[in-house]
């Protein structure tokens, strides 16, 4: 008894790519593995090199496409052991390789030495790609931290990772290129000395509406003072102010907990830590001290910080009969 039966195509997805291609096709079926299992694909006239094949899963990648195939729909084609053609009810269509603005040999990228830097790189089209991969020094290759139609955000690795010595130098050029699937371009990176953030003098310091912390060269890749975070305990310190050589920003007005909401560990000492955060950088700067209780005719209060002043005049109190 010789049974004959098909093998059935139900799904392929994406049924987009680019003209690089480098675009993994996954194809859904049943009794795809009859026969000797041998299977080409091709879309249109161009094979789809066939990656893996299981009983109900084949997968396979694109290949280049001619640029008069762009956005025309293609068919998808399947031939099991030579013989039996299968043609997709679905069509494939080929769009542009993705348009990167200023991202070339011409346009250099800037980190400091101890990375977590953000790359941004704008362009169209990133979200007909699949695989997206920045590659520092032919070493390291890195995903997206953010990724969208429009734009791509890289974090540098530090000159650690990437096994440069920076002894003695104050920067230093290594090349990156951006993998679109298929679609590649280079462009270059500089690192630069990390800033200086200077502890607090003195390092424990009172409560103040204004908190300042002096430094050197805080804004050397051009950071702003949305790119930098100031930590009292848990708590944000909201900067309102930076220059290269100065950060200002506002404590917040009650002495923070000592565990977060995910009850992390924010400090272990008695007063709250100070801490800078530039990228990867992270200073600990000093302690904030917040008003502890006062006692008042042998009343306890906690007065709020903005209510607490350094004054040399006598405090007045005044009671108020109160109604039962």
């Amino acid at each position: 008894m010789i049974s004959f039966i098909n093998p059935t195509i139900n799904s392929i997805e994406p049924l987009i790519g680019i003209e690089s291609g480098g675009t993994l096709l996954t194809i859904h079926g049943e009794n795809l593995t009859l026969g000797n299992s041998h299977l080409s694909i091709s879309i249109g006239n161009r094979p789809c090199q066939l990656l893996s094949i299981s009983r109900t899963k084949i997968q396979c990648e694109t290949t280049s496409f001619s640029s008069l195939m762009l956005n025309e729909q293609q068919p998808i084609k399947f031939l099991f052991d030579r013989q039996t053609k299968i043609l997709s009810e679905k069509f494939f269509t080929i769009v542009s390789n993705p348009i990167l603005y200023s991202f070339d040999q011409s346009q250099h990228y800037q980190s400091f030495m101890s990375g977590g830097h953000q790359l941004i790189i704008y362009g169209e089209n990133f979200h007909t790609i699949q695989n997206i991969r920045l590659e520092f020094k032919r070493l390291i290759f890195v995903s997206p931290f953010i990724h969208n139609k429009t734009h791509l955000i890289f974090l540098t690795p530090s000159i650690q990772e990437l096994n440069l010595n920076n002894e003695n130098n104050y920067q230093q050029e290594i090349e990156i290129i951006i993998h679109l699937d298929h679609f590649n371009k280079t462009s270059s990176l500089i690192y630069i000395n990390d800033p200086l953030i200077y502890e607090l003098e003195p390092m424990l310091q009172t409560y103040t509406n204004e908190l300042i912390i002096h430094g050197l060269n805080l804004t050397n890749i051009g950071h702003t003072k949305n790119d930098i975070s100031v930590h009292i305990g848990c708590d944000l310190c909201i900067v309102i102010y930076l220059q290269s050589d100065k950060i200002i920003c506002q404590p917040p007005l009650y002495r923070p907990k000592k565990y977060s909401k995910t009850n992390r560990l924010c400090y272990d000492s008695e007063h709250p830590w100070i801490i800078v955060t530039i990228d990867n950088i992270h200073s600990h700067v000093g302690y904030m001290i917040y008003p502890k209780k006062i006692i008042i005719l042998g009343k306890i209060f906690i007065l709020p910080p903005q209510l607490v002043e350094v004054t040399t005049r006598p405090l007045v109190v005044r009671a108020k009969k109160m109604k039962r």
